[in-house]
């Protein structure tokens, strides 16, 4: 595991199979400052695995957080331990990793090889959908109700170009949404504007019969690649007319036609018996095959600091655990 440049980082993995969306230089400079992030390869000639990731320095320590690695063809347990077999000599305090890849037993072998765990809590879940374009969709009986109810409301589809228009129509949804559900937003719209800027990164809005915005999601969808869902939001008048059920049946459609898309990763899902499973019922009526991704992990150089780091988030950052 070696740290090169930017540039390098990005002419190395320019065509390999395997890169997420979390290593996308669109998505990690929306999220960070330049200079906290951080870039590196394996030692081989060529290239076979590579991460980016972003520093962060929290009480005192500095930690190095990783959304993922870019593959070149397949994982291998061998790649996987050489890659972060050197980890502790990169100066970080801790390093933690939280990927979307789907779970592959060689991965963690070679993780466990390299002297990461898992950590003494999970704040993301690791549970999935993914749904195959290539086939003929299914839906649950709820779900074929309200597309047949959703028909005769009047709505408009769209794809959304690049603007500030649209910027302003999603992020006013957004900011309802968050207001009235009482959680910090997890986008600005300075990230999105960022986001936008990039053609792998779309935007869907349904309008009503009056031109409002009532649903909006934001997907990353690059040519003949895996899409995923990113952003997700619907107002309490796109809830009356089943707006996300119109969004997701156009969406899949122009997704399979004009990008290739062969599987769309419907994103995290958390059912729970404590809360309102509306978005899991809602995702898992679609047809599609449940996975696990492969998760958190988490390498410190102190024995004391994974409970410290697990203190530190569900009780003074307020995390929720999952």
């Amino acid at each position: 595991m070696i740290e090169v440049s930017r540039t390098e980082f990005y002419k190395t993995v320019a065509s390999w199979k395997h890169v997420p969306h979390t290593q996308t230089d669109t998505w990690l400079r929306s999220m960070t400052d330049e200079r906290n992030l951080r870039y590196y390869t394996d030692e081989r000639q060529p290239a076979t695995i590579a991460c980016a990731g972003y520093v962060r320095r929290k009480a005192g320590m500095t930690m190095l957080c990783i959304g993922g690695e870019c593959i070149r063809n397949e994982v291998s347990v061998k790649q996987i331990r050489d890659f972060y077999d050197n980890i502790d000599t990169l100066g970080f305090d801790i390093v933690e990793i939280n990927l979307n890849s789907v779970y592959e037993p060689e991965y963690e072998v070679g993780l466990r090889l390299a002297g990461l765990l898992r950590p003494v809590g999970m704040f993301s879940t690791a549970l999935s959908k993914v749904v195959d374009l290539t086939q003929p969709l299914t839906f649950d009986k709820s779900w074929k109700h309200n597309l047949s109810q959703c028909e005769a409301n009047g709505l408009n589809f769209r794809v959304e170009v690049a603007s500030q228009e649209a910027v302003e129509r999603y992020m006013g949804m957004h900011n309802e949404m968050t207001a009235r559900k009482h959680f910090d937003g997890a986008l600005s719209e300075a990230q999105l504007k960022g986001l936008m800027s990039d053609p792998r990164f779309v935007m869907f809005i349904v309008e009503d019969s009056s031109g409002a915005a009532v649903a909006g999601r934001v997907v990353y969808a690059p040519e003949n690649g895996r899409a995923v869902n990113l952003y997700s939001v619907t107002t309490p008048a796109g809830r009356r007319l089943h707006a996300s059920y119109f969004l997701y049946i156009n969406m899949f459609s122009y997704l399979s036609a004009q990008r290739g898309t062969p599987y769309f990763d419907l994103g995290r899902l958390a059912p729970s018996k404590r809360k309102k499973n509306d978005v899991f019922l809602f995702k898992n009526g679609i047809g599609g095959r449940l996975v696990q991704y492969n998760g958190e992990w988490l390498w410190c150089r102190r024995r004391w600091m994974p409970l410290m780091l697990y203190f530190m988030k569900k009780y003074v950052w307020k995390r929720v655990q999952v």
